[in-house]
């Protein structure tokens, strides 16, 4: 109980301290609300408007869970190719690198110019941008695999397919969960990032339409709720990393 409270306090005590820090710049300073509204001002905003936060809310995660599951589709296909053709790696690991290099919003107005300004040109710059990291870390995983275990199975004349099947795959797990946290963060960061060049709902939108008006509570409202939203789906894919491992431990030692 002590090292479970122990662990709780922290992320709980952290952002209290912020709130309290904010408050008292805010007051002490006597900044004006447009630049930095007090904790209390964003709060009355959000209990207000959550309506119109949730709807923004429901089309931006949307878009982002969208490209979030595409990217995992088309970087496993990826990963896969680089095993079974090394010509394929050699072609087109650069330009994947590139992907990542390119700032998100410079790669979306021309994905939204040439894919549209709807929801699956959004999805689309939160998979193009998030693919990177599912592979990166696929392939990674299936590299470190022993050589022993390689060449073991080489000598029973394994093909490159049975080796990835019963050695590499297996040994990618792990590496495979980090890349979908890291795709999670940043398809949700492509998504808003279309938003923000053309787009005429979504959390993103929010932000820059209440920005025009210096409305700067409303902007942190849509902010928080994208940041909570985020933190919510990024926990469900951690715990389902803890169940996942707990299960494959169980059945190992069994």
């Amino acid at each position: 109980m002590n090292s479970t409270l122990k662990q709780l306090l922290p992320p709980i005590l952290a952002p209290l301290v912020g709130l309290a820090l904010w408050t008292l710049i805010v007051r002490v300073f006597s900044i004006p609300s447009y630049l930095l509204p007090s904790p209390q001002s964003v709060l009355t905003s959000i209990s207000t408007s959550y309506p119109t936060l949730l709807y923004h809310a429901s089309i931006t995660f949307a878009e982002a869970l969208a490209g979030f599951v595409l990217c995992i589709i088309v970087g496993i296909l990826f990963s896969i190719s680089f095993q079974l053709w090394p010509i394929t790696r050699q072609s087109l690991y650069p330009y994947l690198v590139a992907t990542r290099i390119a700032p998100i919003i410079a790669v979306a107005p021309f994905l939204l110019l040439w894919l549209g300004n709807g929801f699956f040109a959004k999805a689309a710059t939160a998979a193009v941008v998030s693919t990177f990291f599912i592979v990166i870390n696929l392939t990674k995983g299936f590299d470190e695999v022993s050589n022993g275990a390689r060449e073991l199975l080489r000598s029973l004349s394994a093909t490159r397919f049975q080796i990835l099947m019963k050695l590499q795959i297996p040994n990618s797990v792990p590496y495979f969960f980090s890349g979908i946290k890291a795709a999670l963060a940043t398809s949700i960061a492509g998504a808003v990032a279309a938003e923000f060049i053309s787009s005429n709902s979504g959390l993103g939108h929010l932000i820059l339409s209440n920005y025009y008006y210096f409305r700067t509570a409303e902007m942190f409202g849509a902010l928080l709720v994208l940041i909570a939203g985020g933190v919510l789906i990024f926990g469900a894919i951690s715990m389902i990393e803890r169940i996942f491992f707990s299960h494959y431990s169980m059945r190992r030692e069994s």
